[in-house]
């Protein structure tokens, strides 16, 4: 299990490194913490296998959608993700979903999806410190785990 979890930190880092390449400065620092904190609850088989351009597009991805929300506000869309409209593709439907802390959200998105008979593939359900100003635009993201 320990190499399965080491290849996963691999595969992360190196996503994290195309961000601070990428994005340089402040901005891409910003990006590799929310990368590192995105993947950090993923199972290993989850990631070990995926590409670092996949990792980094996927997760950027969110960053930016994630960028600016006004607080008590929740933000959905739901894309198809296409390199040249969102950074990175993917053949699957994915839903992206940016609010305060909700307990249950998670399970009840699921549960919806089940009873309208979609399959989830995956979930990435990281709870983090992102500190936003009176507009909705985003602060800080301390360091995580």
């Amino acid at each position: 299990m320990m190499r399965a979890e080491q290849r996963k930190q691999e595969a992360v880092e190196t996503a994290a490194d195309l961000a601070l390449r990428r994005l340089k400065g402040e901005r891409g620092g910003d990006a590799a913490r929310f990368l590192r904190q995105f993947y950090d609850h993923v199972p290993p088989e989850d990631i070990v296998g995926r590409s670092s351009d996949e990792l980094y597009g996927a997760a950027l991805s969110l960053w930016r959608f994630a960028e600016t929300r006004p607080g008590g506000r929740a933000k959905l869309r739901v894309i198809n993700p296409r390199l040249e409209e969102h950074g990175w593709r993917s053949s699957r439907t994915v839903i992206e979903i940016v609010n305060d802390d909700m307990p249950f959200l998670v399970d009840t998105v699921t549960a919806a999806l089940a009873e309208m008979a979609i399959e989830v593939l995956l979930v990435i359900h990281p709870v983090l410190d992102l500190r936003r100003a009176d507009d909705g635009r985003a602060l800080e993201l301390p360091d995580g785990p």
